[in-house]
């Protein structure tokens, strides 16, 4: 329970500073992302430096699947910054998160990831709690 309110705390933390630049600050969805993408490299590009004799074998393995990281989850990020700027955060943040329902549902499909039943019930409990705080 801990790690799980630690994890929702995050987020909300994050979805509101998100909602904060791209309204009151009016910085443009795509700048700000460019942002956050340099000062992310800057701190991770440190730990790449110490694993980087792998980066060639994991590209060889998964490279569909980096590739597919590599353009999707941006492109949502700057879809959800720009829904920010045509609707509350209290609206976005709910459904940005659904997210997680559908990741996992796919996953389960997919990838043959086994507990499907209890994967519905989060789901649904997942749900609940967004239809909530979007009222």
């Amino acid at each position: 329970m801990l790690w799980g309110a630690a994890t929702g705390a995050t987020i909300a933390a994050y979805t509101v500073w998100d909602g904060y630049a791209v309204v009151a600050l009016h910085l443009a969805p795509v700048s700000y992302y460019a942002a956050t993408l340099l000062l992310q490299s800057l701190i991770l590009t440190p730990s790449l430096l110490r694993r980087r004799h792998r980066i060639r074998a994991a590209i060889r393995f998964d490279a569909v699947p980096i590739f597919s990281v590599a353009v999707f989850s941006p492109l949502g990020y700057i879809l959800v910054l720009t829904a920010t700027l045509k609707a509350p955060v209290a609206r976005v943040a709910p459904l940005r998160e659904s997210s997680i329902v559908i990741g996992s549902l796919v996953a389960c499909r997919l990838f043959g990831e086994g507990h499907l039943m209890r994967r519905r019930a989060g789901a649904v409990i997942v749900l609940a709690g967004i239809a909530a705080i979007s009222l």
